[in-house]
């Protein structure tokens, strides 16, 4: 399984075409609780935790934010909340959780001359506080930090032909040791804990 990334903002909204608003004023607005339970599917690897556990991964969150139009039209995304997400091993039933907290927010939206189209991130407060049952802390990234990342949205209707290019990230502030790692600290740590 690729890790499950709870990054506030992302995913809940993004395939939903933003209503047509004022620019800048909000054009949707979302309040979100979440509380499931994903089992590893026995068949197959392609769920399996950092590519090599099959887990049971528990999601608890409350997010609340909304959607406002830039002056091109673009939908910029915006929402703070909480999350928890716990990994549990069935064959040890060890378990990590992740512990997420702060604000996402878009900054802003640039269309590439090549045809591609940057979008401009902010994560603020706790984007990963990696620990034990038990309380102990295996990684905690805390403060801000600014992702770019490009997509060649090909038909700018179905969101489901976006094609991933690139991202980097473009400023950082407070210790990020997961992001220092290129973001493979994670399940070098998770892994090991859960067996």
């Amino acid at each position: 399984m690729k890790r499950i990334s709870v990054l506030l903002g992302i995913g809940f909204v993004l395939a939903a075409a933003a209503p047509v608003a004022a620019v800048g004023k909000p054009s949707d607005s979302f309040h979100d609780r979440i509380d499931e339970t994903f089992l590893d599917d026995p068949t197959t690897t392609d769920d399996d935790f950092c590519g090599v556990l099959p887990v049971t991964t528990h999601v608890e969150s409350v997010q609340n934010g909304f959607v406002r139009l830039d002056k091109d039209g673009h939908p910029l995304f915006r929402a703070s909340g909480r999350a928890t997400v716990t990994w549990t091993n069935p064959a040890t039933g060890l378990s990590v959780s992740n512990l997420i907290s702060g604000q996402f927010r878009d900054i802003k939206v640039v269309e590439n001359a090549d045809g591609t189209t940057t979008f401009f991130s902010t994560n603020v407060g706790v984007p990963e506080r990696l620990q034990t049952p038990d309380g102990t802390v295996l990684i905690k990234d805390v403060g801000r930090i600014v992702f770019a990342n490009t997509f060649d949205l090909h038909d700018r209707d179905n969101p489901d032909d976006d094609e991933f290019i690139s991202g980097e990230i473009v400023s950082i502030a407070g210790p990020h040791p997961e992001a220092d790692s290129d973001f493979t600290l994670f399940c070098e740590v998770a892994v090991d804990a859960l067996t």
